[in-house]
């Protein structure tokens, strides 16, 4: 049995075997994902989990602790879906580091076919409802792992 997994904000969805980790899969199609150690000690991986359900396979705690957890954090290197996944990566990095989307000021959007650019920018739409920062979007040739779109963004506290 497969899942879906989307990624936001980029919107990239990629299928995931049940019982596969996320991010084995992600990797194998070609989907960036940031990571570290792959086997749940770094939590360079970690990301808000927004729907659905996962099951952790062996991690360290301080990789992901209970309450970060139960909070809604996945680690993507252990995590294998049992449900069809949407993942908030951006959003768990500005966390880590004390900040909120309100705190981007500019993002720089890279997609490898500018034909997606209406995709992508109704899936943008929703994270920045009431004062989007500023944006640049680009076509380009090529992206690493040949990723559809890569979103770069800059905050500030």
């Amino acid at each position: 049995m497969t899942f879906n997994v989307t990624v936001l904000p980029s919107g990239v969805t990629f299928e995931v075997d049940r019982d596969e980790p996320v991010l084995a899969a992600a990797i194998e199609q070609g989907i960036g994902l940031p990571y570290g150690c792959k086997d749940g000690a770094c939590g360079s991986c970690k990301c808000r989990l927004v729907e659905g359900r996962v099951i952790h396979g062996a991690h360290q705690a301080k990789a992901l602790s209970a309450e970060e957890e139960a909070a809604g954090m996945v680690l993507t290197c252990v995590a294998a879906p049992q449900t069809a996944l949407v993942l908030d990566n951006l959003k768990a990095v500005l966390a880590s580091n004390g900040m909120t989307m309100d705190n981007i000021v500019s993002t720089s959007v890279f997609l490898k076919d500018l034909n997606d650019f209406a995709k992508m920018n109704t899936v943008y739409a929703t994270y920045f409802k009431v004062a989007p920062p500023a944006r640049a979007t680009v076509e380009v040739a090529r992206l690493p792992r040949d990723v559809k779109v890569e979103i770069s963004a800059i905050a500030v506290r």
